[in-house]
């Protein structure tokens, strides 16, 4: 006799359930990560570290004019060193900067390089080593970023945030006037992710102008406070903040024309902006190797003992916006990255949404854009 067994019936739905969680344990062990960072050496974040810096004290003093805060390890510096040597016949660009070395050998080059310019050793943990978007220490820059911005502020110190990831085609300093665009009341005044759209109230982050005040101290303090319990970018947070006028905080924006992102690439080009980042998730070769393919080379650079020494491409730094025609920057389409598909992808949902129902809006500022980017990379 033949005696037939039925076999259990596949549930096509449990390898959903599986994937899911095999997606949400991923993504838990990644915001795991990326807070222990900060957790394990926040004594290394303390304000006293600031205050009681003489050093620090002492360069703020020596500088005539609103500083310009730049910060990196050795892993940035070709993008630096290319970018000091773009904008090295600007008016008072190298004045304004003040610049915080995070290894020996990033200070010792600048040092060399540029003695003039106002530099800081100013060594953390585990912030001479190599990071990428989302890490434990790209967080721990991030943190140390709103720290600086908090105390800056509590001393009276107007500053600008400024990243090296950029071709200067002018002068931020001379195109930008930040009591006209900050208006009456305003004091907080930041790059945009985009030109439309949701984008056109988004904070990118690379570039931003504090006015020292009270409100701009609880602002940076709310922004370091959530890095510490969440797993969040600093831009998004700061873009929720601005929104909700957070301690009476009223935030306005540098026009997308002056500074752009990754995002201009890949839009129609109807302009050319006069500061284009190279921001597109890459790491610091990456960025360099892009800058060098499009003609934004500036610099030569050889390796000397322990550190690096930089030669300036002088016919290229006498003029800088013509170094890359129009035309090669309209016709340039750099490669678009996992992380920028997947960002894109999500944010033209959130635009369908923000089209269809206006006041939704408020809450994809506030709620959903400043923890959601991580997870869906």
């Amino acid at each position: 006799m033949v005696v037939f067994v039925k076999l259990p019936k596949f549930r096509w739905h449990y390898i959903l359930y599986y994937f899911i969680l095999c997606l949400f344990h991923e993504k838990f062990l990644l915001s795991y990560n990326g807070l222990f960072g900060i957790h394990m050496y926040k004594e290394a974040f303390n304000m006293d570290t600031f205050h009681n810096n003489n050093i620090l004290h002492r360069v703020l003093s020596e500088i005539d004019d609103i500083p310009a805060i730049l910060m990196l390890n050795m892993h940035a510096l070709n993008l630096t060193l290319n970018w000091l040597c773009n904008v090295d016949n600007f008016s008072s660009v190298h004045g304004k900067l003040l610049i915080f070395a995070f290894d020996r050998t990033t200070y010792n080059t600048i040092r060399v390089s540029w003695p003039k310019i106002k530099l800081i050793f100013w060594p953390l943990p585990e912030m001479h080593l190599q990071f990428q978007i989302g890490d434990s220490r790209y967080q721990m820059l991030q943190y140390f970023r709103a720290k600086l911005c908090a105390y800056l502020a509590s001393i009276g110190h107007d500053f600008w945030i400024i990243q090296a990831d950029t071709y200067w085609r002018k002068n931020l300093f001379e195109i930008i006037d930040t009591h006209k665009m900050l208006g009456l009341n305003g004091n907080l005044l930041f790059d945009q992710e985009g030109d439309k759209g949701l984008l056109n109230k988004m904070i990118a982050g690379g570039y931003f102008f504090v006015k020292a005040s009270p409100k701009s101290e609880c602002f940076f303090n709310e922004v370091s406070r959530q890095l510490e319990s969440y797993y969040a970018t600093d831009n998004n947070i700061m873009g929720a903040l601005c929104v909700t006028q957070y301690c009476g905080n009223k935030c306005t924006f540098i026009p997308y024309t002056l500074i752009s992102n990754w995002r201009w690439y890949w839009s129609d080009k109807t302009y050319i902006p006069a500061l284009l980042q190279f921001d597109s998730g890459s790491n610091s070769e990456q960025k360099f190797d892009n800058m060098q393919k499009l003609g934004a080379e500036f610099v030569n650079i050889t390796e000397v003992k322990n550190h690096y020494r930089a030669k300036c491409f002088i016919h290229k730094t006498i003029k800088p916006e013509d170094v890359v025609p129009e035309w090669r920057l309209k016709a340039e389409e750099n490669d678009i990255k996992k992380i920028q598909q997947s960002l894109t992808f999500a944010h033209h949902i959130c635009e369908w949404l923000y089209e269809k129902f206006p006041k939704i809006g408020y809450i994809l500022r506030v709620y959903i854009f400043p923890y959601y980017s991580y997870y869906i990379l």
